[in-house]
């Protein structure tokens, strides 16, 4: 399909992801308009973004595979010097009225350089274990944003990675243990929410009013949705507000109680 400037768009990747916007939009739309609005101006940006990438030849991007880390350690660092606080995090850096989650924009580029720096035939343990090493310092900047979800996000992007390419299982073995090792050492280093987070993972009846009450009412909110949805704008869960951060955190809980089950099972296809 040749037409100029979407001659290089991969329309089988594209069009999956054109329906997935649509149902997100469709579903800001039911719960707050305001939402949808913000989300479109944000959608248009990102188009414009992404017609300008899908130009360029992405194997020439290697070159730059060494800048692109160092930049990002730059602007991490400097995130936590100049970033906006908000609710206990200091995630994002305010450029010209616009708020810019850097630990999200820099993943496609750190995924090129990752991919630029194991693309090598000799790549053996002493490229396995530098990955690791390189890697370090990514992953303590954005913890002390703190950002855990986003860290352990990079973390196991990396591992996926370094599996896929074919490094010896045992070889993963050997790196676990230290990390193992090291989880009391690191529990003892996360905020007090972050811990409450991951027990409430582990048990999520445990504090229904308190640490748990997210995780539940997401819960309720997918399970009424049933077969066939509740319908647009005719939620409660997420309509009446009962389950926090419904258009962010848990916009999938909104989605399932909206389409239900079958909307589910579409969105898990796409």
């Amino acid at each position: 399909m040749k037409m100029g400037i979407f001659s290089k768009v991969d329309w089988w990747l594209i069009t999956p992801v054109f329906v997935l916007v649509l149902i997100s939009l469709t579903t800001l739309f039911s719960i707050n308009v305001s939402f949808f609005k913000s989300q479109f101006i944000f959608l248009i940006l990102s188009f414009v973004v992404f017609l300008f990438f899908s130009q360029i030849n992405y194997k020439a991007l290697r070159t730059y595979a060494v800048p692109i880390y160092i930049v990002s350690l730059i602007i991490l660092f400097l995130v936590l010097l100049l970033g906006i606080e908000s609710r206990g995090a200091i995630r994002w850096i305010d450029i010209a009225g616009l708020r810019i989650q850097f630990s999200e924009v820099l993943k496609p580029f750190l995924a090129v350089a990752l991919a630029s720096f194991l693309d090598k035939d000799n790549a053996g343990f002493r490229t396995f274990v530098l990955t690791f090493l390189l890697f370090i310092p990514l992953f303590i900047l954005i913890f002390l944003q703190p950002d855990l979800g986003d860290a352990l996000l990079y973390f196991a992007s990396l591992i996926f990675t370094l599996y896929i390419i074919g490094f010896p299982f045992l070889w993963f073995l050997s790196a676990s243990f230290p990390i193992l090792a090291a989880i009391p050492f690191i529990w003892h280093f996360l905020h007090k929410f972050q811990q409450q987070r991951i027990l409430t993972f582990i048990n999520p009846g445990k504090d229904p009013l308190g640490t748990s009450y997210n995780t539940i009412q997401s819960v309720i909110a997918v399970g009424s949705g049933m077969i066939f949805g509740k319908g647009l704008g005719e939620t409660t869960q997420s309509g009446l507000r009962f389950l926090p951060e419904r258009h962010t955190d848990f916009i999938f809980a909104s989605i399932a109680e909206s389409l239900g089950f079958i909307g589910v099972i579409i969105l898990f296809f796409l």
